[in-house]
């Protein structure tokens, strides 16, 4: 008896070792796949006549809408903003016009599902 009972010991380990490791896999994937899914890169910008104009690349797996992405002016939480294409497919660009800079050294966050993103552009 003493033979079985080591032998389903080692079962149990194994099995219990296979279970958390599957969890710990799935878990970390899942995270992986959130964070990469809507992923941009954002080109240098430039200001003319207070409007601020920005490249945009998605360099996720999934189409970003304009409602997947949130700009902050300054203190303006809601600039007025034009994205053309309004849908961005992965590996493919669209420009960003944001209205109401001030002139001088404007601030600009842009804030996607995957994270957000800090410039400073000068008009």
């Amino acid at each position: 008896m003493k033979g079985i009972s080591a032998i389903i010991a080692t079962l149990l380990l194994l099995v219990i070792t296979i279970g958390l490791a599957m969890t710990a896999y799935f878990y970390i994937n899942n995270i992986v796949q959130r964070s990469t899914s809507k992923a941009i890169s954002v080109e240098p910008g430039y200001c003319s006549s207070n409007t601020i104009t920005l490249i945009i690349t998605n360099m996720g797996t999934e189409n970003i809408t304009s409602s997947d992405i949130r700009f902050v002016l300054g203190n303006n939480q809601n600039p007025s903003v034009v994205l053309n294409p309004t849908i961005i497919s992965p590996r493919s660009t669209a420009i960003a016009t944001i209205s109401g800079a001030q002139t001088g050294m404007n601030n600009l966050i842009i804030i996607t599902p995957s994270g957000s993103t800090r410039h400073q552009i000068f008009c």
